[in-house]
């Protein structure tokens, strides 16, 4: 296979190269400033060039992009944002821009108006900017993070462990299929939960006004 490792002279990266490299896979290893040949993942157009260059891939490997190390309650907006535009989009333009998914993604992510003015200006995005249109949920100050993953991931944990993985199927099947195959899905998913015993329970746990108990069956 020939495996495109972005991030190959930094540590991880060149670790995953050689371990690649020594199960006979073709290795072009690409870096910011060094290596086989040089990206910015922050830019559209180095990412489109490193594509011309490199040709067809079988395999992308990303250990590429900036973020902030360091103790969370000393993460600032400035911090938190670096890590957003360079190590997260960065890693998603690489997989975009590679398949030329972009121009479908993008527009049924945070609609046709707002994907085309990111797209054909190539501005870097800030974070509030990206929560306002439904590309991340919300944007909290550093102290705010981890109380409110936490809540978020009680809120979670309290719902019926059956539904909420049939919810996220259902989910990432519908983000990239039609309308008729999601409501064939949700079919199904009440079927295979309409005689569940966590059903009953949060039934019975709503009449009777308590918190339900679920067994995840």
């Amino acid at each position: 296979m020939k495996v495109l490792v972005v991030g190959a002279t930094g540590a991880v990266g060149s670790a995953a190269a050689q371990a690649l490299a020594a199960r006979g896979h073709e290795v072009v290893r690409v870096g910011r400033t060094r290596g086989d040949l040089q990206v910015d993942i922050t830019s559209d157009a180095s990412v489109e060039a490193l594509y011309a260059a490199v040709g067809r891939v079988d395999a992308i490997v990303s250990a590429a992009g900036g973020l902030f190390f360091g103790p969370l309650v000393e993460m600032t907006p400035a911090n938190f944002n670096v890590g957003l535009q360079d190590k997260l989009l960065g890693q998603v333009r690489l997989a975009l821009l590679e398949t030329n998914g972009v121009t479908w993604l993008l527009p049924r992510a945070v609609g046709h108006a707002r994907a085309c003015d990111w797209l054909l200006t190539g501005r870097r995005v800030p974070a509030a900017e990206l929560a306002a249109a439904g590309f991340v949920s919300r944007v909290l100050q550093p102290a705010e993070l981890m109380p409110a993953a936490l809540e978020m991931a009680r809120e979670v944990a309290a719902s019926a462990p059956r539904s909420i993985r049939l919810v996220k199927r259902m989910l990432h099947k519908g983000w990239t299929g039609d309308l008729h195959a999601s409501l064939l899905a949700e079919i199904d998913g009440v079927v295979a939960t309409s005689q569940s015993p966590d059903l009953l329970e949060g039934m019975r746990a709503f009449q009777e006004k308590r918190v339900p108990r679920y067994s995840g069956e």
